[in-house]
């Protein structure tokens, strides 16, 4: 691909004027949201990196230092301290590609604030689970949570912090689980009401 022909498609893709997009290499790229699975996060992985590639290819980016920085800009800020740190020492593009999708992988399986997750019961296997509008009928008459051997929406949380964090830290946040389907919130009335009889 020409120089020019190159910046024409990169202004156009990012509506930079010519001096930004002679200066950049596609340091805007974000992880599509949407992302719900591993296998969805590797094809995902896999077309962001042929894309960074092959702009630094076009770009005539062949200095490992220099490709190093724009996939360190690309990463999301929760992702930077520990990207800078694993990519210091690497020296081809293969072991910074390779160490990139590791970063990815590793920092998708977290629970940040916002994640959706189910909660399994070690010895028995089963979820808990919560149906809309389905209730105590004596108590408290809030809404009834049953340990269920089916995973599907009833068994489905939402984790939230009380503060405004993008992850939680050890012994010192607040997690609450909403439960996705009905938007109410797990709670424990200790004291209050007697459990029911199961």
């Amino acid at each position: 691909v020409h120089p020019d022909e190159w910046i024409n498609d990169i202004q156009m893709y990012f509506k930079f004027d010519c001096s930004e997009a002679l200066s950049l290499v596609d340091v805007s790229i974000n992880l599509p949201t949407g992302i719900d699975s591993f296998e969805k996060l590797r094809v995902e992985t896999s077309k962001f990196i042929s894309n960074f590639r092959k702009l630094c290819y076009n770009a005539e980016i062949n200095d490992i230092e220099e490709q190093k920085i724009y996939l360190y800009s690309s990463l999301p800020d929760r992702y930077l301290l520990d990207g800078y740190k694993k990519m210091e020492n690497i020296s081809s593009i293969s072991e910074l590609i390779k160490e990139f999708e590791e970063i990815i992988k590793y920092n998708h399986d977290l629970i940040r604030n916002g994640s959706i997750v189910a909660l399994k019961h070690v010895v028995t296997g089963k979820y808990l689970s919560s149906i809309k509008n389905l209730n105590y009928n004596t108590g408290s008459g809030s809404q009834l949570v049953f340990a269920n051997n089916l995973l599907d929406n009833n068994a489905l949380w939402k984790i939230t912090f009380t503060e405004n964090e993008e992850q939680a830290l050890y012994s010192e946040t607040n997690i609450y689980f909403q439960h996705k389907n009905s938007k109410i919130f797990l709670g424990i009335y200790g004291g209050y009401f007697e459990s029911p009889v199961t």
